[in-house]
């Protein structure tokens, strides 16, 4: 890297023939470097199928690259975090470009040869029932029979793995069993296992995620299905927010590939978190979800059509 310091600064570095852009973040903890990788343009009337593979391909990731879309530009871009905190910091960073740039050469691969993401894995969510929007994207419900009107344990899921599968820490456990006496769940049991808790008629999951060493709640939130109309709109809209929200920890909007629903994630310090703090936050996230299934993020919403969660309507 012949100068890392013009390229901290907004320059670009080409690593096998791939545009990287780095920006160095001191806000986060440890500080980081934020890698945008181009992955190109999308062809001329390729109508939403891209954008719906890049945002299936960020659903489920751990300490993996994301997909977003730049709003300068609107190529597709993969982002990534890297740590300062690393010995031989240059060689290690250049070995993670090369790796982040074997993944989009492979992406650009695949577009030109059959307009598909590769890596977009089938995973799924506790208590999410297959939408019929996409039939043919998602022949299977994600759970093993019908789904009950009531939420289903999370033994039932064919993909419980995804909640259950790193060890809960007691702190995030304690603030989780707190939470649920004030959301109320039927059975708090289950919500601490990683089954959906809802709130104001939106459904979350709550999980434990460790980052750095330190243990951080997980909140991935049940945005809805996406619009029957200006689908590619809606995706490309998902997409450049996630250019914008990407911390370098959480991948924000998804889409699960099973039920085809859109799903947003978020992870918290449990520095400053408590339990009525976690329910106002969940609380401010399902206004925004009902936003998302008014207008879908497309168009400004009215104030006369705005959604109110309970608690607002109560002052």
């Amino acid at each position: 890297m012949d100068n890392p310091n013009r390229v901290l600064d907004g320059g670009t570095l080409i690593v096998n023939q791939v545009d990287f852009s780095l920006v160095h973040n001191e806000k986060l903890n440890p500080a980081a470097v934020i890698i945008y990788g181009d992955l190109g343009e999308f062809p001329p009337g390729c109508g939403a199928t891209p954008y719906l593979n890049l945002l299936e391909a960020n659903m489920g990731v751990d300490g993996e690259p994301v997909y977003a879309l730049s709003y300068d530009t609107g190529r597709g871009v993969l982002t990534d975090r890297y740590p300062l905190n690393r010995k031989s910091a240059s060689e290690q960073l250049r070995e993670v470009l090369v790796h982040l740039a074997a993944k989009i050469v492979e992406w650009r691969k695949a577009r030109v040869a059959t307009g598909a993401q590769p890596g977009s894995a089938s995973r799924g969510l506790p208590g999410l029932q297959a939408s019929s929007l996409h039939p043919a994207r998602s022949p299977k419900p994600i759970l093993n029979g019908a789904i009950s009107s009531g939420a289903p344990s999370i033994r039932q899921s064919a993909d419980s793995s995804l909640i259950a599968a790193r060890p809960m820490d007691e702190r995030v456990t304690q603030l989780i069993q707190a939470f649920c006496t004030l959301a109320a769940p039927p059975d708090p049991a289950l919500v601490v296992l990683g089954e959906s808790v809802t709130v104001d008629g939106i459904m979350f999951w709550l999980t434990c995620k460790e980052q750095q060493g330190s243990p951080l709640l997980r909140v991935r939130c049940d945005f809805g299905e996406l619009p029957g109309e200006r689908l590619a709109d809606a995706c490309k809209t998902l997409l450049t927010m996630n250019w914008y929200l990407y911390n370098g920890i959480d991948p924000a909007f998804s889409i699960c590939p099973k039920s085809a629903r859109v799903l947003f994630e978020k992870s918290y310090s449990l520095e400053t978190l408590t339990p009525n703090i976690l329910h106002r936050t969940l609380t401010e996230l399902a206004a925004k979800v009902g936003e998302w299934r008014l207008v879908h993020f497309l168009e400004p919403l009215p104030a006369s059509r705005k959604y109110r969660p309970e608690w607002a309507k109560q002052q």
